[in-house]
């Protein structure tokens, strides 16, 4: 009968042993696998082989064997409840959650692991839930509740924890998972409902053991497992990080949005009034003078604005916390690139082509400076306007009336101009109708948004008189019919001969035979020289403002006619802006050496004219 008790039990010893040896030998010095496993491994072994001697000591039903019989069933218990509340943290560590190794259930789960072995010992004195009468092992009324609860509670802890971690886990490790709690509750329920002299429950302990080290608890998976818990944790914490720069980056785009709006629209209204002043007054009279300071100063204004604007804009996700140059570092960047004063064929000289049909523009916008001064730019073309205050409003107007070329503002009241776009396009109230998108936002990236939602091209305020005669020559049958020359052709072959490393006749109609504003730039372009600071912010590896620079050298040099330095001006920024700074430290002293004998060769040009008293003219 002893045989038939403990024959499993003592079968599936040596295995448990085998497996004990094989995991100190190949993995004692390594973390590979859980210590937590090894802990429960080795707790089987001992209540496997503790569990046999047991059964093998009832078999006999010896009575002179005194306490010792109790006190070996105590332990035997004991080491039960050990297996499994070892199971139930190695089960909590596997999953390596914090919700669950700090949860309300641990903590409970911990004190019924120290009430337990208080129970065992309660039980040697009042026999509530077990004795030993004339050796044989009785079973009285609290056996169930004492032996079997609290273990069934650290089994269904660790099961719960390993099944909510389940999606993680492979096919093969599933089905070890579903067979293993399979196997434990049907010995666990066999023993105690039929076989009671059948040693069930460590032989149940010692498979799964065997089943959770060949799935579970080989080096390779433990490894693989360990990094992608390490990668899911790393991808985790990069989208929390990059959904805050986004954030960051879309406030820091909203603010930069409205205070473009803000600045711009009376920027627009200062300078395009001081324009039409400067057409209509004589610049040596007194208030021609002041229309020129008023000018001087708003374009100041202007470009230090864009040079904010350029640095909050190019900024990355990363640098959305850094610390933004000082107001003087700014004020550089801005007043490299002189005042332009870009001029442009007369609207008035613009003449409808033969045969094309009558042409009318619409102008939406709520301000009404910006809409007057638009008028007063474009009225010298004869074109009839009409003007709405919102894109309601211009819907009603579009709907009635034929429109050769809409300008539509963006931010109004009501509706503004994307929702007005969508509106036209969607009921084809005018699919052939141009509609020309008016903005105050200059924010990276804009402009591709309006043409992405169907306008056909935009203008930013200030209003340029360059872009709006390209606007209007552009989408509407106009000619030009000028019947005089606008430049003075004697200074420019005069300039040309002074200036024979620059393509003169290539920029003049750029000036708009201006020769005066000619000089007026490359004078401006000796008094600034950049090369040092160029070569300050090279070495100093502050390639922000060296790109900044760059970019002024380079439009300066184009301007001008320059075009060989602005071309080496454009590759050095290239690599600079790419981070290619290899390239770049070729490329450098190429820059430096060309920009220093542009700036020698218009000073010696300059002094030339000086000597030859052509300087004043």
């Amino acid at each position: 009968m002893a045989n038939d008790m403990i024959f499993l039990q003592i079968s599936i010893l040596p295995i448990d042993i085998v497996i004990l040896i094989y995991i100190k030998i190949k993995y004692g010095g390594t973390n590979r696998v859980s210590p937590y496993f090894t802990a429960f491994c080795l707790q089987v072994t001992l209540g496997t082989a503790l569990d046999s001697i047991v059964g093998f000591m009832d078999s006999l039903h010896l009575s002179s064997l005194g306490v010792l019989p109790l006190i070996l069933t105590a332990l035997d218990h004991f080491i039960g409840e050990s297996v499994t509340y070892s199971f139930q943290r190695y089960a909590t560590s596997f999953i390596g959650s914090e919700k669950y190794q700090h949860s309300r259930l641990e903590k409970v789960t911990k004190v019924l692991s120290i009430v337990y072995p208080l129970l065992l010992i309660a039980n040697a004195f009042f026999g509530f839930a077990y004795a030993y009468e004339d050796g044989v092992y009785v079973r009285h009324a609290l056996w169930f509740p004492v032996v079997f609860v609290i273990p069934l509670v650290h089994l269904s802890v660790g099961i719960n924890h390993l099944f909510r971690y389940r999606k993680n886990f492979r096919r093969e490790q599933l089905a070890t998972l579903y067979s293993g709690f399979a196997i434990s509750f049907a010995c666990m329920f066999l023993q105690v409902a039929f076989f009671r002299n059948v040693l069930l429950i460590f032989y149940m302990a010692s498979l799964n053991v065997l089943l959770f080290l060949l799935t579970f608890e080989t080096p390779d998976y433990s490894a693989m497992m360990d990094a992608l818990n390490e990668l899911k944790g790393a991808q985790e914490r990069e989208k929390e990080e990059r959904e805050k720069a986004d954030a960051a980056v879309r406030s820091q785009n909203n603010f930069m949005t409205q205070m473009s709006h803000e600045i711009r629209t009376p920027l627009n209204a200062i300078i395009g009034y001081d324009d039409l002043i400067l057409k209509n007054t004589d610049r040596s009279e007194e208030i021609g003078e002041y229309a020129e300071n008023i000018k001087t100063s708003a374009n100041s204004l202007l470009d230090f604005f864009k040079s904010v604007m350029d640095y909050v804009s190019n900024r990355g996700a990363d640098e959305i916390n850094a610390q933004p140059p000082s107001v003087a570092k700014f004020r550089e960047m801005s007043v490299v690139v002189p005042p332009t004063v870009r001029k442009t064929g007369r609207f008035s000289d613009l003449v409808v082509k033969p045969g094309s049909p009558e042409q009318r523009i619409l102008i939406v916008d709520d301000n009404d400076m910006n809409v007057d001064l638009l008028i007063r730019m474009l009225k010298p073309a004869g074109i009839p306007m009409d003007t709405e205050t919102n894109g309601k409003d211009a819907l009603d107007r579009l709907r009635r009336t034929h429109y050769t070329l809409v300008f539509m503002d963006h931010m109004m009241p009501v509706m503004d101009g994307m929702e007005a776009l969508r509106v036209i396009r969607a009921t084809h109230i005018c699919d052939d109708t141009p509609v020309i998108m008016m903005t105050a936002n200059t924010v990276k990236g804009e402009e591709e948004k309006y043409r992405t939602a169907g306008f056909a091209d935009y203008v930013t305020k200030p209003f340029e008189e360059a872009k709006l005669y390209s606007i209007l020559t552009k989408y509407l049958p106009l000619q030009e019919n000028v019947s005089e020359e606008t430049w003075s052709g004697d200074m420019w072959d005069f300039y040309g001969s002074i200036f024979s490393f620059l393509d003169v006749n290539g920029v003049r109609d750029r000036f708009n035979g201006d020769h005066e504003f000619f000089l007026h730039t490359v004078q401006d372009m000796v008094d600034r020289d950049i090369s040092p600071d160029l070569s300050t912010t090279y070495e100093d590896r502050n390639f922000y403002q060296y790109s900044c620079l760059l970019q002024a050298l380079r439009e300066n040099s184009e301007l001008i006619g320059a075009h060989d330095v602005a071309n080496i001006a454009r590759t050095c920024r290239g690599f600079a802006d790419s981070g290619d700074l290899q390239s770049l430290s070729v490329v450098h002293p190429q820059m430096k050496a060309a920009a220093a004998a542009l700036h020698s060769r218009l000073k010696d040009g300059l002094l030339k004219m000086d000597a030859m008293g052509k300087g004043a003219e």
